[in-house]
C-alpha cells in the first residue's frame, strides 16, 4: 500500500509523509525509504536516532531490498531481508 500511495503522490506532484512509531524503527525508517518515503514525522525523541539511521542508510541497496520484501507474505521475512539474514 505505500508503494501505490507514493506513486500517487508523485503522479499528482504531491508530497507523502509518514507520521508514527514505524518511521521511529530502524528497519522501518529503511523500508520506507526503500519504497520512497522522504518525509517522516516521529516524537521529538525519537529524532536523534532517526537521523543516525538515515546517515548509515545506502538508499540503493534499500531500494533494492525494499523490491524484495515486495515479494513476500510475512513481516518476519521483511525484517530477514533488511538485517541480511536471507
Amino acid at each position: 500500500m505505500v508503494r501505490f500511495v507514493v506513486e500517487a503522490g508523485r503522479a499528482y506532484a504531491k508530497p507523502v509523509a509518514v507520521c508514527g512509531e514505524l518511521a521511529a524503527d530502524p528497519i522501518g525508517i529503511a523500508v520506507l525509504v526503500g519504497l520512497g518515503i522522504l518525509d517522516v514525522s516521529v516524537t521529538p525523541v525519537a529524532i536523534a536516532a532517526v537521523k543516525e539511521s538515515l546517515l548509515l542508510l545506502d538508499s540503493g541497496r534499500v531500494r533494492a531490498l525494499a523490491e524484495k520484501a515486495l515479494a513476500v507474505s510475512e513481516a518476519a521475512d521483511v525484517e530477514k531481508l533488511f538485517r541480511g539474514r536471507t
